[in-house]
């Protein structure tokens, strides 16, 4: 995660595997030195996020329903237009 100043995760967890899944990556980033913002998916649905100055990596973590992302949470991740030109990826979790 080298060259980043912030890390926003943003996760859709049933279970909890989601949301350990961002913890741990948070974790991590954490241990760089890079400011690590965690949320769930009906918290970011709910409230603005903090204006985050400088390179922004994003991330998107979610749990799998029907061999997919819900599609409540890939309708999200399609409009996200907070930080453009930011670096982003996808993480898809499930039980087992």
């Amino acid at each position: 995660m080298t060259g980043y100043d912030n890390l926003l995760i943003i996760y859709y967890s049933g279970t909890g595997n989601a949301k350990r899944v961002s913890e741990w990556i948070a974790e991590k980033a954490k241990e760089e030195k890079i400011n690590t913002l965690v949320i769930p998916f009906w918290k970011y649905l709910k409230e603005p996020l903090p204006d985050l100055k400088g390179n922004t990596l994003i991330g998107f973590c979610s749990a799998t329903h029907g061999f997919n992302l819900p599609h409540s949470f890939l309708k999200l991740i399609f409009r996200f237009k907070e930080f453009p030109k930011s670096d982003v990826f996808i993480i898809n979790t499930r039980a087992g």
